[in-house]
């Protein structure tokens, strides 16, 4: 999985920079001389890797197990502006692609578009941050030759760190939990809805303006 690769190539990177001093009084230097008002709105680009449980409901003779466990991947895009270098407030898109590994042979692949808040706190070692949020997504499911469309909405809590590298440029991790319920739109697989249950690792890189 390319998601699983990146995060454990910028987790390498991360600890190797944490472990040279005069990288955390960079970070802690251009954290304190950033100002809340200029380079506050921020882009981000992230890769993430996802472990998690699905609960089905509908025709369990057409779709096979009633619970499945999925590993799978994807990608994030987002937006977002700070104030008073506290608050985060953002919006996402995650294409998401995921391959059950339950009874059945199912895939999974859409997107999901998010709002989140963040409250962030200055460390020395990188800034750490709390957040929660709402998601609404489309996802298609394929079970062997039969696929089926969905729609639905959930909720998203995180843990985030973010180091400064520039006052234009930093590093961020993420640790993620998400729940949500999908009711089918369309197609034949059998299911009629399912609740999701996904924790994430994400790595990538914020740009500030």
């Amino acid at each position: 999985m390319d998601g699983f690769v990146m995060f454990r190539v910028v987790t390498i990177a991360a600890t190797l920079l944490l472990s040279i001093p005069s990288f955390a009084q960079s970070h802690s230097a251009i954290d304190s001389a950033r100002s809340s008002y200029g380079k506050n709105l921020f882009f981000d680009q992230s890769f993430l890797a996802f472990y998690g449980r699905i609960t089905k409901s509908g025709d369990e003779s057409v779709f096979g197990a009633r619970e499945a466990t999925w590993t799978g991947s994807g990608i994030r895009d987002g937006i977002g502006i700070e104030m008073y270098k506290f608050i985060h407030l953002a919006f996402y898109h995650t294409h998401i692609d995921q391959e059950s590994k339950g009874g059945a042979l199912e895939h999974f692949n859409g997107s999901e578009l998010s709002g989140e808040v963040t409250f962030s706190f200055s460390s020395p070692m990188g800034n750490l941050g709390f957040g929660a949020g709402v998601f609404g997504g489309q996802v298609n499911m394929q079970n062997v030759d039969k696929t089926s469309r969905f729609a639905g909405t959930g909720r998203v809590t995180n843990i985030s760190w973010n180091y400064f590298l520039t006052s234009s440029l930093s590093l961020m991790l993420r640790v993620e939990r998400a729940d949500g319920n999908y009711s089918q739109s369309s197609g034949d697989t059998g299911v009629e809805s399912f609740e999701m249950t996904r924790d994430g690792f994400a790595a990538g890189f914020k740009l500030w303006l």
